[in-house]
């Protein structure tokens, strides 16, 4: 295994830092986002800087760019959110194909298929999905009752 140092050393070859964002010049993925073998396993190129800059953070967060280039390994163009975070993000920069899709819920948005509201979770990169329901906010309740129940530490969309 390479030693922290080397890792850092590699992956900053790999960089080409321009005016603006420092842009990953190696392996990339089929939707655009940089690529580095940690030594570990591939991890995005964009968490893998952030990590080195932060440390210390939920790493149950996605790492989000303010500059929008999936490219930009710049950790000062970088911020941590959660994936509702990531959702308003997207609408924010019009990259939301599907429009009025997103609720202002965490782990709420609308199935343009089914025309249901669904309540899902994401945990450790996983997507559990908590049921589909007619209005938004029976499915942002019913996300809340999953929170509470399985005692998980995220904000809750209603007080209790």
């Amino acid at each position: 295994m390479r030693t922290l140092k080397k890792k850092e050393e590699l992956f900053w070859n790999k960089v080409n830092k321009t005016n603006k964002c420092w842009l990953w010049t190696a392996c990339i993925n089929n939707k655009g986002y940089g690529v580095f073998n940690n030594g570990a396993k591939n991890i995005y190129a964009h968490r893998y800087s952030y990590e080195l800059k932060y440390k210390n953070f939920d790493k149950n967060k996605n790492i989000l760019h303010k500059c929008d280039n999936p490219l930009c390994v710049n950790p000062d163009h970088l911020f941590i959110g959660d994936q509702n975070d990531n959702m308003k993000d997207k609408v924010s920069k019009g990259r939301n194909k599907r429009k009025n899709t997103i609720s202002s819920y965490h782990g709420v948005s609308y199935r343009t298929i089914c025309k249901k509201w669904r309540a899902y979770h994401f945990i450790n990169y996983k997507f559990i999905s908590l049921g589909n329901y007619n209005t938004e906010k029976e499915a942002a309740e019913a996300r809340d009752k999953y929170i509470i129940k399985m005692k998980i530490n995220v904000p809750l969309n209603f007080k209790e």
